[in-house]
């Protein structure tokens, strides 16, 4: 009787949970995401191993304010930027401040990945497929550009954020920010270094659906 009371009450509350957090849906202006990078034209002059396109630019949208402890728990610690067809595979990824970032090389020769962000600088140093890729752990938030010492074309930006919130849009632009709990935030999209849109949101108790026309970006 008191196992079927217990499991009763962790429905109620798990259902209560439910009810409480909201899902907040949008829309970002792509034409306000830097062009697509173009790779180096001497890679078109016999050699071996070609580039593949640069990955498209992507914006990520975010809210800052207060989070209860779980909600900063839950948030992903681990992260990987992989090194694919002779380009970084994302244009940006971001993570929450703590997380642990590895670098593997999928390609089969060598990359150098460093950057001189005063956030955090580094330099793995030159590996190749197979070998250890190394990790760094990003503790400060930031746009962190990183590159590759031996492909210059080679970019992308580690975006560090004092958020468990976050996410990534879809190429036309649409987002959905998860299991948001009511209160008031500031909602952010990040469009590329030194160029976001910060409007203030809030999400009412007992909403389950957030629909929002984001601000215009501004440069930083």
């Amino acid at each position: 009787m008191k196992r079927h009371t217990l499991s009763s009450l962790i429905i109620f509350l798990s259902g209560f949970l439910l009810v409480e957090a909201a899902t907040i849906t949008g829309q970002v202006d792509t034409s306000e995401l830097p062009s697509q990078k173009r790779s180096s034209s001497r890679y078109n002059r016999g050699a071996t191993e070609q580039p593949s396109p640069p990955p498209s630019p992507r914006a990520v949208v975010y809210l800052e304010g207060e989070f209860a402890p779980e909600i900063w728990d839950a948030a992903p610690k681990n992260g990987q930027l992989i090194q694919k067809g002779l380009q970084f595979k994302v244009s940006v990824l971001p993570i929450t401040k703590g997380t642990m970032v590895v670098f593997p090389n999928e390609d089969n020769t060598f990359h150098n990945v460093f950057s001189y962000s005063p956030e955090k600088t580094f330099d793995l140093g030159r590996y190749r497929k197979g070998e250890d890729p190394g990790t760094q752990v990003f503790d400060k938030p930031g746009e962190i550009e990183v590159f590759c010492e031996i492909h210059r074309h080679m970019r992308s930006t580690i975006l560090v954020l004092d958020s468990p919130i976050f996410t990534t849009a879809d190429e036309s632009g649409n987002f959905t920010l998860n299991d948001i709990p009511a209160g008031d935030y500031e909602l952010v999209v990040w469009y590329a270094p030194g160029k976001t849109s910060r409007q203030p949101i809030n999400v009412p108790a007992g909403e389950s659906d957030l629909t929002v026309d984001l601000a215009k970006p501004t440069k930083n």
